[in-house]
């Protein structure tokens, strides 16, 4: 289930990787600079304000993160519900710690986001199977990983 403070986390989150302040998204993708603001997360009487799916739509155009990508870090959960192992290169120690059946979100050195289920782990890399269908089995080494969250369920406990 979508939760608001968790769709503005993943915004934040995708910003940050992006090298954007949230304002900074925003204006990038032809929005509002203050569209993203904190102040502006919820109305003055305290309700939810929820982005517009045209607003995602355009701050993943920019950032080229797909929706499948994006929705798997806003169902991660609020922070400590999703395991990040690496910030700037993984090495063949970090990815020992993952295993077949883990459900992960990669970012490759190059800024491209995968999101995908751990087929094989071997020490040079593994095999995903992707969530976005059209991506199919994806075979990926070490050397092109930036970082890796290990997407858990609400509990805490991976899927």
């Amino acid at each position: 289930m979508l939760e608001h403070q968790n769709i503005w986390r993943a915004i934040d989150h995708l910003a940050h990787e992006a090298g954007f302040s949230p304002s900074g998204l925003a204006k990038q993708a032809g929005l509002d600079p203050t569209s993203f603001n904190k102040s502006k997360r919820h109305s003055p009487d305290g309700k939810p304000r929820w982005p517009s799916t045209e607003s995602i739509s355009k701050i993943l155009a920019v950032t080229g993160m797909s929706a499948a990508d994006f929705f798997a870090i806003a169902e991660s959960g609020p922070d400590g519900k999703t395991s990040f192992s690496s910030c700037g290169g993984m090495n063949s120690e970090e990815w020992a710690s993952f295993r077949s059946g883990d459900r992960l979100l990669i970012r490759t050195v190059s800024g491209r986001y995968i999101a995908g289920e751990l087929l094989c782990a071997e020490e040079g890399g593994g095999e995903l199977r992707a969530f976005e269908p059209e991506e199919g089995i994806i075979r990926i080494s070490v050397g092109e990983i930036g970082w890796v969250a290990r997407i858990l369920d609400g509990c805490g406990c991976p899927f």
